[in-house]
């Protein structure tokens, strides 16, 4: 019997996080919850859970867990109560559905109440102060990352004036996509570019003492160096970039191709379980199955052992250990 209703898409939730939600047909659901913690998600808090969706559509409980991209571990189970939001006849029988955590049956202080579908961001907006140097550090161009090529000098900026010719931008030879852009062979740079003569007399009053990164160039401060660049051309040459991302040869997708969510126990060596693709965008993978690994708790190495549904990976080797755990208190929700 199909189940009453499905939950898969993204949802954005009260604690500032993006769910990724897959059900399969026999009315099991497993999620990867990530927080918006500016340009990466999940740092503060990235957490899966699985579970299973009653008979009548009306509850879904299950296990989570908080995984180590974040600085969170906590672990516990959940019961949310699944809510049809009406839609005006004849549009269709509901318009939108929300998950309302239910007080029994949750354990491991989870902290968010209320999810709805929908997936739009509900992390705390505008952005805080961020560190713009080590950000674009992270951000890689066709050639160098974004920071070497244009170190930044200041964040949250709006600046008035009249816009001179714009230049470009040149695009890739193949697919006009990041990866093709990264790892094709061509000489263009994907920049458009124009000078902007500046109107001084709407800028913010403390636009040249305040926001400034802490850096030098040739031993002038940030923003004596922008003047003195001003001075001598009298304009600014403004660039953006086509594309950038995590400076790093894994992030061409950011989980947009396939992300997956695992459920299983270790037994000695052996660990067991099931798992499910949770597609973090239009066109992702779809897929579940089983997974049996070798390595066991202790392990820096996984190997598969046996798997279905077409699982790609084959082996797993331990890239960092844990620090510092930070773990939610029973009935109590961390910071956020």
């Amino acid at each position: 019997m199909p189940p009453a209703v499905d939950l898969t898409g993204a949802w954005s939730a009260d604690d500032g996080a993006t769910y990724y939600i897959r059900q399969l047909s026999d009315g099991s659901v497993s999620w990867g919850g990530l927080n918006h913690s500016g340009f990466h998600t999940g740092m503060e808090f990235t957490n899966v859970f699985r579970g299973r969706v009653s008979a009548d559509g009306r509850t879904l409980t299950g296990d989570w867990a908080d995984v180590p991209r974040g600085e969170i571990l906590g672990t516990g189970k959940l019961s949310l109560e699944i809510v049809r939001i009406p839609a005006a006849p004849p549009v269709t029988p509901f318009a939108r559905m929300e998950l309302i955590k239910k007080p029994q049956g949750t354990t491991g202080g989870f902290g968010a109440k209320v999810w709805k579908s929908g997936g739009r961001p509900s992390g705390p907006f505008p952005l805080g102060p961020q560190d713009i140097g080590n950000l674009a550090g992270r951000v890689q161009r066709y050639d160098v990352p974004l920071g070497e090529n244009n170190p930044p000098c200041r964040d949250f900026s709006v600046m008035w004036g009249t816009v001179g010719k714009i230049n470009g931008p040149t695009f890739p030879p193949k697919r006009n996509d990041y990866c093709s852009f990264v790892d094709g062979d061509w000489d263009g740079d994907g920049d458009f570019a124009f000078d902007l003569q500046p109107d001084f007399s709407r800028l913010e009053p403390d636009f040249w003492t305040g926001g400034w990164v802490d850096r030098s160039f040739d031993a002038s401060a940030a923003n004596e160096h922008i003047l003195s660049l001003y001075d001598h051309f009298d304009r600014f040459h403004c660039e953006a970039a086509m594309y950038a991302r995590q400076n790093d040869e894994h992030h061409c997708d950011q989980g947009r191709s396939f992300a997956n969510v695992f459920h299983g126990t270790v037994t000695g060596t052996v660990i067991e379980g099931t798992w499910v693709d949770v597609s973090m965008g239009a066109g992702g993978a779809r897929s579940a199955g089983s997974l049996t690994l070798h390595g066991g708790a202790l392990s820096t190495e996984l190997m598969r052992v046996s798997q279905t549904g077409f699982f790609g990976g084959s082996t797993w080797t331990k890239l960092y250990d844990i620090e510092t755990q930070v773990t939610r208190l029973p009935g109590v929700a961390p910071p956020r």
